[in-house]
């Protein structure tokens, strides 16, 4: 991208016309943006500084904080009890729920979604919900398997990986 934003200064010099001109540094804008962009996105696909602390709740605190950057206000709620989970599964479930809350501003329609944490015996259960306009589960997963559906696809694995399990509740409307 930024060898194309130099390349639109160089064709600039050589362009004398106005209209021509004025497309190109549209086009110039638009690259400018989309390295922005770029750049958002592959800061947020880093592990977070905060995945030393080892604290799952924090690690979720600050996940919806980063989720304020997309316009998407998430709300974490904590029952409060221990739940020890290691470093690398950390960075699972982080990357799992961050996917989870991309999904709601892709495909939901909501600007709003909740995380919730509890202890369920010696096992830890996150519930990412919404109220958007919700989908057919049968249907989705008949398209996974055709069609690709690889971040829930993905998701469903590291769980699997790790002992544990992914549901999906919803329904069109």
């Amino acid at each position: 991208l930024d060898l194309s934003i130099i390349k639109t200064d160089e064709l600039r010099r050589d362009v004398h016309e106005d209209a021509i001109l004025k497309k190109i540094s549209y086009l110039k804008e638009l690259l400018l943006k989309a390295t922005h962009k770029t750049t958002e996105f592959v800061n947020m696909l880093k592990p977070p500084p905060i995945l030393e602390k080892e604290n799952l709740v924090e690690l979720m605190q600050w996940l919806a904080q980063q989720m304020n950057n997309y316009s998407l206000k998430v709300t974490v709620d904590d029952d409060g009890q221990p739940k020890a989970v290691s470093e690398e599964n950390h960075i699972i479930l982080y990357e799992s729920v961050r996917e989870l809350c991309f999904n709601v501003i892709k495909h939901a329609g909501v600007d709003e979604a909740t995380i919730t944490i509890k202890r369920a015996g010696n096992k830890v259960k996150i519930i990412v919900q919404d109220t958007g306009k919700g989908f057919n589960v049968q249907q989705k997963q008949k398209e996974f398997n055709i069609n690709g559906g690889f971040g829930l696809f993905n998701i469903n694995e590291r769980m699997k990986r790790l002992g544990g399990s992914m549901s999906i509740e919803s329904q069109p409307g």
